[in-house]
């Protein structure tokens, strides 16, 4: 959703620079009119934690996976080592972080396009 967001964005705001990181193309979305600094904040903020929790859950089971690893110890692995990368703590779990950043994603995508 965020990745899409962006390009949609900057193209419906006449923005022919579409390079950089996801990050990038946020910000220029902000600076073209496009979207809102609270906005652009979520979404940087969620796109963080969602990439985090991929790499981490790669790294954990060994492959790519859609979510949360199933198994207890694999959960837990991921949830502390997440935490530490992003210095956060999930005091309601990483599942139910996980769970609010993607429907506040949706939410912010839906308004917008």
């Amino acid at each position: 959703d965020i990745d899409f967001l962006t390009a949609f964005l900057l193209v419906r705001h006449g923005v022919s620079d579409k390079s950089g990181s996801l990050r990038d193309r946020l910000w220029r979305s902000v600076a073209s009119g496009g979207l809102e600094k609270s906005d652009a904040a979520a979404l940087d903020h969620a796109a963080e934690l969602l990439r985090t929790v991929e790499h981490i859950v790669r790294l954990v089971v060994g492959r790519a996976r859609k979510w949360l690893p199933a198994t207890e110890h694999a959960s837990q692995v991921t949830e502390r080592l997440v935490s530490e990368i992003l210095h956060r703590d999930f005091p309601h779990g990483l599942e139910t972080e996980l769970i609010e950043t993607c429907q506040r994603t949706r939410r912010i995508f839906n308004r917008l396009c």
